[in-house]
Parts: structure tokens; sequence; C-alpha cells
């Protein structure tokens, strides 16, 4: 019966070695599968982190190219500005000497007219 105890106790550290070597194996994958999904995780928050970068990068593209065009119509408007400010300016230059010509002309008439009548 002895022989037979101690069998059985044998049999029992066996079985209770098996089992923790066991379960040290299931914790293993467990501890390796946890560091996985971690390592998968910071990986999809970098790429995260890349694709947030690149999306700022392009609105700050876009605002920064919205700026340069608003920024062009302004100079362009004030172009516009100055160039309707000239074309005013030399029109009434235009205008004053027409006038100023008009007005010559009609002296000369005037001072002919009373030639002619000093004549007559």
């Amino acid at each position: 019966g002895i022989f037979k105890m101690e069998q059985e106790d044998e049999i029992k550290q066996f079985n209770q070695l098996i089992l923790n070597a066991q379960c040290q194996a299931t914790r293993d994958v467990q501890i390796q599968e946890k560091k996985q999904i971690q390592a998968d995780l910071a990986e999809e928050e970098k790429r995260l982190d890349i694709m947030m970068d690149k999306q700022y990068n392009k609105a700050l593209k876009r605002a920064n190219k919205i700026d340069e065009l608003r920024k062009e119509q302004r100079i362009r408007g004030r172009q516009q500005i100055c160039n309707q400010i000239q074309e005013r300016l030399e029109s009434k230059l235009i205008q004053d000497h027409q006038k100023e010509q008009e007005r010559l002309r009609i002296e000369e008439n005037q001072k002919r007219m009373k030639q002619e009548d000093l004549k007559a």
C-alpha cells in the first residue's frame, strides 16, 4: 500500500508540475498578447498622430492659401481703386484742358468780333 501511495503522490506532483507549466505557458501567452496589443495600439496611435499632423498641415496650408488669396484680392482691389482714381484724374484734366481751350477760342472770337466792329 505504501508503494501505491508514493506512486499516487508522485503522480499528483507530476500533475501539479504539468498544471504549473500550463499555467505559466498560458500566462506567457497572455503577456505576449498584451504586449502585442499595446504595440498595436501604440502603432495605431502613431498612425493617427501622423494622420492628424497631415490633416493639420493641410488645413494650415489651406488657411495660408486663403490668406494669400485675400491679400491678393485686397491688393487688386486697391490697385483697381488707384486705377479708377487715376482715370478720373486724367479724365478731369482732359475736361479742364478742353474747357480752357473752349474759353480761349471764345475769347479769340470776341477779340476778332471787336476788331471787326472797330473796322466797320
